[in-house]
């Protein structure tokens, strides 16, 4: 079971989340950490491996790393 935010409201999918992802535009969502993926264009910044959206501080899995700073620029 995957908890997913949509507008900051919570609901619960039964896909885990590697099944989801690709579900998502490969274009718009980037996965950041193996408990998160993000819509790329809701980053705010990114400081010591710790992606910020809004009132979120979520961090950077090292396993991620890689990926994420090629498709963030």
């Amino acid at each position: 079971m995957t908890k997913l935010f949509a507008n900051n409201l919570p609901f619960l999918r039964k896909h885990a989340m590697k099944k989801l992802v690709k579900m998502l535009p490969e274009n718009k969502f980037i996965r950041i950490h193996r408990s998160f993926t993000v819509p790329l264009e809701k980053i705010e910044s990114v400081r010591a491996k710790t992606i910020h959206i809004g009132e979120f501080k979520l961090p950077l899995g090292i396993t991620y790393e890689k990926s994420f700073f090629k498709s963030y620029q």
